[in-house]
């Protein structure tokens, strides 16, 4: 079986990221696996401390046994996606597939496995884009034991290198205007996946000038739409692709709720670390029903429970009938007068 590579973007996180690395040498096959890390350079001196831990453990990796860890220092801050790009590009050399993953992720001891035999068994299947490794419910009723995932899962993941230069072409601004126009994706999204209808519409109203913006979330350093999770469902919605995912998580997020990390948020109650993950050593595909693509009814959340889809399907029609100059000016009065209310509430 061909292995793919693993490469980790980091910073100062080092607690987790060794929690990380120590899961993935733990897995089946880790022995075969290269690693491929990426030190970003602290951008301010609260991230000194934690950086230079990370520095001084990365020096003794090989003990953790994979096959080859291959580690770079950036000498300038590149933020997290353009460390991520920096760590692809090397990756994308010598490898035609990959595996990433956050820092602050934990993993089943059968994940390496499973993505691998995944990348291997959908390979010519131009429908799946990506093989997950996380999902946030148990479904151990089901007669297959993987199913189709209909949006981007970060928490580990792994792909086809020539896929995914192909599908990247989607991920433009000029592209997300054209589908916010289509009533037909639209609808489809509205209804099926709202928190993708909100995404896909607030990257196609982003400009480059954005990036110091309230949607800068969506945007590279250099204003172009980032290539994430907040643009690659939509796209992969709209273009009818999807991902495999197990039927039980295979990974386990340990940075969601403690703010340690660039998108963290405490409004759930759901407690991503102590998520119920795999343990088995090994993961062999069974597929008796045979999948059904995109004819699968979306199993996502309702529009009706979604405020800000609602929000997001107004200013579409204010952007059809006005255009883009009058509907930006209208997204910002509404983002002022939310963090206005909210400074008052707390």
């Amino acid at each position: 079986m061909k292995y793919a590579p693993i490469f980790i973007p980091t910073l100062d996180r080092y607690e987790k990221l060794k929690n990380c690395l120590g899961s993935l040498s733990r897995n089946t096959g880790a022995e075969n696996t290269e690693v491929f890390i990426s030190l970003d350079y602290p951008p301010a001196e609260k991230y000194v401390e934690g950086h230079a831990k990370i520095k001084e453990y990365l020096a003794t990796i090989d003990e953790l046994g994979f096959k080859k860890c291959h580690v770079f220092y950036q000498d300038k801050n590149l933020g997290p996606i353009l460390n991520r790009d920096f760590l692809y590009d090397k990756v994308r050399q010598s490898f035609d597939t990959y595996i990433f993953t956050e820092d602050d992720n934990e993993f089943s001891p059968c994940f390496l496995d499973y993505v691998n035999k995944g990348l291997e068994r959908f390979k010519d299947d131009p429908d799946v884009l990506y093989i997950f490794g996380y999902r946030s419910d148990v479904k151990d009723d089901r007669i297959n034991n993987v199913e189709e995932a209909y949006y981007h899962a970060p928490w580990g993941f792994g792909a086809w290198i020539y896929k995914e230069k192909e599908f990247e072409k989607q991920i433009t601004r000029e592209n997300f205007r054209r589908l916010v126009k289509n009533g037909e994706v639209c609808q489809r999204l509205y209804k099926y996946a709202p928190f993708d209808y909100r995404c896909l519409f607030e990257a196609a109203m982003t400009k480059k000038k954005d990036v110091n913006g309230p949607y800068s979330g969506y945007l590279r350093k250099d204003g172009d739409l980032a290539f994430i999770d907040h643009t690659v469902s939509p796209a992969m919605f709209a273009n009818e692709l999807y991902g495999i995912a197990p039927m039980r998580s295979l990974v386990r997020n340990m940075g969601v709720e403690d703010g340690s990390g660039a998108h963290t948020y405490t409004w759930t109650d759901f407690d991503h670390s102590k998520q119920q993950i795999s343990e088995e050593e090994t993961f062999e595909f069974k597929i008796t029903e045979p999948l059904r693509g995109y004819k699968k009814i979306y199993e996502g959340d309702v529009a009706g429970e979604y405020p800000a889809a609602k929000r997001a399907r107004f200013l579409r029609q204010i952007y059809l009938i006005f255009g883009l100059t009058v509907t930006r000016s209208i997204m910002k009065l509404s983002y002022d007068i939310s963090k206005r209310l909210a400074e008052r509430r707390s």
